[in-house]
């Protein structure tokens, strides 16, 4: 194997030759045991000679990759390793996405291999901002899953309900979170586990599954201990969020859910705000878009669009006076609908009465 200087850096020439180690010219007998040792001795270089070299040998590798799989492989681990280090997640994600998987698991015999390579590369991702690339290691988790440990169980879970929380999926990341406080290791991860389920419930959107969400977490005895209950009793209780309140539930949230989306709104501000008017629609007939506004915390616009799309879902029962900017929340006593029965009401006796008339004057 070429050495390097005694000062433990590479001449130009001795670089050239490592390289030139992994080419077609050197019998596959020859190169693979030297490439195995320049893998063991990358580690000891500097950082900026590890990562030039070992990029170089991969790519000088790549067109006989299948000749190489246990020595790219330990490349990619350790230069990942480097990456991660200097907190270049990206790179440190893409370094370990060149590894196949399935050669890798097949190699071991160990299928956790491969669930603990998926799992290490979605959080690299995770850590990038890349959530579109996490989800997708995680789907390719689920193939290696079957025979995982408790602690990969639950890493798995881990890994799960943060890639769901960061893409909105909070009904799902609420079930993950839950899943991983039951093979928690500590009382105190179980306990930080069941708030961020019960968080994630709370800002999922209005549905029959969100209902039965937060009931379920609040018949869970664990929660009965947790700060964040009164909370979770409020919401199922149907009760309006006073604002005192919602700054105190503040300090449950992470960065994300506090984040403007493309409609002005957190998702933190949206879930309250859809919250507190289907709790409004029980005890008011009607509201003007100002003072709903208000309420909401949101401006009148917003509160508008929220409005209309928990009619649309059918969330809440009600109607839009767009013309005097009002909302009817009780549709039985809403004006608009009365005026209809009253017009069918009276086609339908004029019909009768016609009917009546020519029948006798066929008579």
């Amino acid at each position: 194997m070429p050495r390097a200087r005694r000062d433990g850096r590479l001449t130009k020439g001795c670089f050239r030759s490592i390289i030139e180690v992994a080419s077609d010219s050197v019998p596959l007998a020859i190169s693979r045991p030297i490439i195995s040792e320049i893998a063991q001795e990358l580690p000891k270089l500097n950082t900026e000679m590890h990562k030039s070299l070992a990029n170089k040998l991969l790519v000088k590798m790549h067109v006989r990759v299948l000749s190489f799989e246990e020595q790219s492989c330990t490349l990619r681990e350790q230069l990942s390793i480097r990456y991660s280090e200097e907190c270049q997640w990206a790179q440190a994600a893409e370094t370990l996405s060149g590894i196949d998987i399935d050669s890798a698991v097949r190699r071991s015999g160990d299928t956790l291999a491969g669930l603990k390579l998926c799992l290490q590369i979605s959080d690299l991702y995770m850590k990038a901002g890349d959530f579109r690339m996490a989800d997708s290691r995680m789907s390719q988790a689920r193939l290696y899953r079957a025979e995982s440990s408790v602690s990969m169980s639950h890493e798995y879970h881990v890994c799960w309900a943060n890639v769901y929380d960061r893409t909105d999926r909070f009904l799902e990341a609420s079930n993950s979170y839950s899943e991983a406080s039951r093979t928690a290791t500590t009382q105190k991860s179980a306990d930080a586990y069941v708030s961020r389920a019960i968080i994630c419930a709370i800002l999922a959107p209005l549905t029959p599954q969100k209902r039965r969400a937060l009931q379920g977490l609040l018949d869970d005895e664990r929660s009965h201990q947790l700060e964040i209950y009164s909370f979770l009793q409020k919401v199922c209780a149907g009760g309006i969020l006073r604002a005192n309140e919602v700054q105190a539930m503040r300090e449950f949230l992470q960065a994300h859910h506090l984040e403007a989306q493309r409609d002005g709104l957190s998702v933190f501000q949206r879930a309250i705000a859809e919250h507190n008017l289907l709790s409004m629609s029980k005890v008011y007939m009607n509201m003007n878009f100002d003072q709903l506004g208000e309420i909401l915390n949101v401006n009148a616009p917003q509160a508008e669009k929220v409005t209309a799309r928990l009619i649309s879902d059918g969330c809440v029962q009600g109607c839009i006076d767009q013309v005097d900017r009002l909302v009817y929340f009780d549709l039985d006593d809403d004006p608009t609908i009365e005026w209809d029965e009253i017009v069918i009401d009276a086609s339908t006796r004029l019909d009768a009465i016609k009917a009546k008339s020519l029948a006798q004057y066929k008579m």
